[in-house]
Order: structure tokens, then C-alpha cells, then sequence
């Protein structure tokens, strides 16, 4: 279940044609965590290493958010990200293995360097599973067609039964990654934003009251 303005961006980014991106951003925000590093003075004791902690956090969110200054906007890079990396040609060793999500995590935190947590990343991963299924059951067309071409990048797909199935792993060049995600992501930022603002506002119509009209003309 997600609350009222997360259910609202996804039907919106089904509406405006960014079906991926609104469920990317609602999963991000309605996982119940935050996906990037929070240190505490209370498991870290010394002072240097909790402001090297901190600095190191703050530094990766700033990196995703790419002056956005938007927090969907950051968990969306931060997922973009990862998905890129999961399919990369060059990552090749998590073809047929079945914890290959699990293991790429693991990999995106530490070998990246990535102030990210691998545990919450996993969960966003599989919240926007659960959320792009069960927008996928209630769509057609073209926001359905980006919804399996993001869950098939996770590898995943929607069976005749509407079971989630793994489906097969085909390695590609960062160049043919980069086209096969343009097809279903949207790279236009003012129109994401816009979808933002429009989900998260309580006055998405505007519009003048007949009677006050009428009061105006006379």
C-alpha cells in the first residue's frame, strides 16, 4: 500500500507517458527507508571517522541528485544507476545465477564506492518490482509496454498467469544499454519535475467558480 501522493504520481507518469519513472520514484519514496548511508554518533564513536562518514553521505546524495535538489529525483538516479551497472556487458559473471541481484548490491556499495546501504537498496529494488506489477495488471499500451521493459531490465516478467517469473539475462555494451533504456525512461527533467509538482499538489486544476465569474461580468 502507498499513500494518496505516491498513488497519484504513478497515475500521472501512467497519463503523461512516464509510467517507469513515476514508479521508480514511488517506490523509492514509499519502501519505508532510505536507500543511502545515515551514520550515528552512537556506532560511531570517533569523531573523525563519523565526519568522514557523514562527508562521504552527503557527497553521494548530492552526486545523484545532480542539483535537482528533489528526492525522487536523487532515488530515481540512484536506481537508474544501479540498473545500468546490473546489465552492463562488462558485469557478465551474474549471468545465470540466481542471486544476482543480491550480489550486484553487495558489488554496487562496496566496489563502486557508493555510500549506499545493501540491504534498503535491495528493498527499494524489490518494492519497485512489487509496484510495477501491480500497475502493469491495470494498464495497456505504451505505459505497459515501459513497465515490462523495466522489469525485464531486472529481469523479471509478468507470466499469462500474472506470476512473476525470472526472465533471461542478455549482457549489453553501455552503448546499446543506453538505447534500450531510453525506451523506456524519460531523460526530460522539467517534464519529470512537472509530474512531481502536479502528484505532490492539491490544487492540480485551475479554473474560475461560475457563480464568481458571473458576480465578475456584471
Amino acid at each position: 500500500p502507498m499513500d494518496t501522493g505516491l498513488c497519484t504520481l504513478v497515475f500521472y507518469g501512467v497519463l503523461w507517458g512516464c509510467a517507469a519513472d513515476a514508479v521508480i520514484m514511488a517506490a523509492g519514496l514509499g519502501f519505508g527507508g532510505d536507500p543511502f548511508s545515515t551514520p550515528s554518533g552512537l556506532v560511531i564513536k570517533n569523531e573523525r571517522d563519523f565526519a568522514r562518514s557523514l562527508r562521504r553521505s552527503s557527497d553521494c546524495r548530492r552526486l545523484f541528485d545532480g542539483g535537482s535538489y528533489s528526492e525522487p529525483m536523487m532515488l530515481r538516479a540512484l536506481f537508474v544507476e544501479w540498473l545500468f551497472t546490473f546489465n552492463r556487458k562488462r558485469d557478465q559473471y551474474q549471468r545465470n545465477n540466481k542471486n544476482a541481484q543480491y550480489k550486484h548490491t553487495s558489488n554496487f556499495c562496496s566496489r563502486f564506492g557508493y555510500a549506499v546501504s545493501p540491504k534498503r537498496m535491495g528493498q527499494f529494488v524489490t518494492q519497485v518490482v512489487e509496484v510495477a506489477e501491480r500497475v502493469l495488471k491495470r494498464c495497456d499500451g505504451e505505459p505497459a509496454r515501459q513497465l515490462k521493459l523495466l522489469m525485464a531490465a531486472i529481469r523479471f516478467e509478468v507470466n499469462e498467469r500474472e506470476e512473476i517469473v525470472e526472465s533471461k539475462f542478455e549482457a549489453m555494451s553501455d552503448a546499446r544499454l543506453k538505447e534500450k533504456f531510453s525506451r523506456f525512461l524519460c531523460n526530460d527533467r522539467s517534464k519529470l519535475q512537472s509530474l512531481l509538482a502536479a502528484s505532490f499538489s492539491t490544487l492540480t486544476l485551475v479554473g474560475t467558480p461560475q457563480h464568481g465569474r458571473e458576480k465578475k461580468e456584471k
